[in-house]
C-alpha cells in the first residue's frame, strides 16, 4: 500500500492528455495554488480538494486512501489570474509601467 496514491477526478476531454503542473497565486487570496495546464487546448485547470472528513475511504489495484481525500481538476478561465497578478502589481505603492 502507497500512501502517495491520489483520486482524481478529470474532465473527460482532458483524460489521457499531458497536463503540465504549474503553482501560480489565487485570484482572491494571492496563496499558491495548484493548476495544470494543457497546452494543446490552450486551457488551465484548477485543482480543488474535497475532504471527507475521514469517512469514506477509496481502493484500488493492491492499495487504499483510508482518508477518502479526492481532488477535482475544474476548468478556469486563465483571465481571472491574470487580472489577479496586474491588480496586485498596479497597486502595491509603486508606479507599474507596462509599456515603454
Amino acid at each position: 500500500m502507497s500512501a502517495d496514491r491520489k483520486v482524481i477526478i478529470v474532465p473527460e476531454k482532458y483524460s489521457g492528455r499531458s497536463l503540465k503542473r504549474l503553482q501560480l497565486p489565487h485570484p482572491r487570496t494571492g496563496a499558491p495554488c495548484s493548476y495544470y495546464a494543457d497546452m494543446e487546448s490552450e486551457s488551465l485547470l484548477e485543482v480543488v480538494g474535497v475532504d471527507m472528513n475521514g469517512k469514506r475511504s477509496w481502493m484500488g489495484n493492491g492499495w487504499v486512501r483510508s482518508d477518502g481525500s479526492l481532488s477535482m481538476l475544474t476548468p478556469v478561465d486563465p483571465l481571472f489570474i491574470y487580472l489577479s497578478m496586474i491588480t496586485n502589481m498596479s497597486v502595491s505603492g509603486e508606479e507599474t509601467k507596462f509599456v515603454d
